[in-house]
């Protein structure tokens, strides 16, 4: 249900969106949500970095290992079950983290403009959505088995 684009090599990809719980109707400032994303670098020798988010609905702040290793990817934000360890066992990857300081209140149903800003693979805008909370997706009642 997320968004997916394409940075010059770098493919914003794996649905992007903006993780927050929504108990009325809307998320308030100053409310922090969570920004989620996959980023995958096809370039086979240049690495590159994420160097900036930002929105008009608020402050991103983004924190650990930000590098996109070639041929690699870079995780924004964790699923339940996402294992980035053995990903990297694999092919290179790095786990960072972006979290939004709402200026404005937001809602679901309706998507966010952010600009991603790399290195090397240079700028892009895309409008983001926001995903049900972790807590909403874990009260889900399990479907019922099958006979």
């Amino acid at each position: 249900n997320g968004a997916s684009g394409m940075v010059g090599k770098t493919v914003l990809r794996r649905n992007v969106r903006i993780q927050a719980d929504q108990a009325g109707d809307s998320v308030r400032p100053p409310q922090t949500v969570e920004l989620m994303l996959v980023a995958v670098n096809q370039s086979p020798e240049d690495p590159d970095r994420l160097v900036r988010i930002t929105s008009d609905i608020g402050d991103v702040t983004l924190s650990r290992d930000l590098t996109l290793p070639p041929d690699g990817t870079l995780f924004v934000g964790t699923d339940p079950g996402q294992n980035i360890k053995a990903l990297d066992a694999v092919e290179a990857a790095n786990a960072a983290k972006a979290t939004v300081t709402l200026k404005q209140p937001i809602s679901n149903g309706l998507t966010y403009k952010f600009t991603f800003i790399f290195q090397n693979a240079g700028s892009a805008d895309m409008l983001v959505p926001i995903a049900a909370g972790r807590s909403a997706a874990s009260e889900q009642p399990s479907p019922a088995p099958r006979p």
